[in-house]
């Protein structure tokens, strides 16, 4: 009889009010996944380089650097930067994006990513 493999999902959100509400949330509907917090552009490489994750939940506004989180200073487009990784290196991985932005963002990062 096999097991299936957990699931490796990648959660990329710098919000602590989000995250306080999103953490019980999956740790009880996704029990037994493997689910990693990342609250910057490089932590999320750095993570995506290392091993094979199935799904990224995604904010679209987040720090760049460890540096940047720390001076709570944020990037924009620091979601379109890493859809653009994602995109050059051709890996296909399925992501959700969650962001409070207007709906053009939402919109922008659809028509702009759908390949990815």
């Amino acid at each position: 009889m096999s097991v299936d493999a957990p699931v490796r999902i990648l959660v990329v959100e710098d919000s602590r009010p989000y995250l306080k509400e999103m953490q019980p949330v999956f740790a009880r509907e996704l029990a037994g996944e493997e689910i990693q917090y990342v609250a910057n552009l490089q932590s999320a490489q750095e993570v995506m380089a290392r091993q094979r994750i199935d799904l990224v939940v995604l904010d679209v506004i987040f720090p760049l650097t460890p540096a940047d989180e720390k001076e709570s200073k944020v990037d924009a487009r620091a979601g379109f930067k890493f859809l653009d990784e994602l995109s050059k290196v051709r890996r296909s991985v399925r992501v959700v994006v969650l962001s409070s932005q207007e709906k053009q963002t939402a919109v922008e990062l659809l028509v702009r990513y759908r390949a990815v």
